[in-house]
């Protein structure tokens, strides 16, 4: 399976999250945020956790990038940055997992995380910020 058999081209990705300790952060808000890009077009939805992926998919039929938000102490990745984040994503619903491709520091290291993704079935989506992060990835 390739990402272009999941997500036309010139269609919309909407990031269904929300920031922690928000009142827009509880499953229910996230799924109705969910639902909402699905009525409007949208022909992805990004999400952050297993929780709010495994709610969204029992009620949306759109693909799922997931991505796992955690900033574990003395590292500087934030997006999924560990391969042990995989699996509950994947387990969850994802189609995609996507995942910090920056020199940053992180838990696992890039093969590993690449390697866990493509093991629980999923496509790999890596987040760059310079083209050096694309050779990276």
């Amino acid at each position: 399976m390739e990402l272009i058999d999941l997500i036309p081209q010139r269609g919309i990705i909407v990031s269904c999250q929300a920031d922690p300790n928000t009142p827009t952060e509880s499953v229910d808000m996230i799924v109705a945020f969910a639902e909402s890009a699905q009525m409007g077009g949208a022909c992805g939805l990004r999400l952050n956790s297993a929780e709010h992926v495994a709610a969204v998919r029992a009620r949306v039929s759109l693909p799922i990038i997931a991505i796992q938000k955690s900033m574990p102490l003395g590292e500087k990745v934030l997006i999924t940055g560990d391969h042990n984040e995989v699996g509950p994503l994947a387990d969850a619903g994802a189609e995609v997992i996507a995942f910090d491709a920056t020199d940053r520091q992180r838990p696992s290291s890039l093969k590993q995380i690449v390697a866990a993704i493509h093991q629980n079935g999923a496509l790999a989506l890596a987040d760059i910020r310079s083209a050096a992060d694309i050779a990276r990835a």
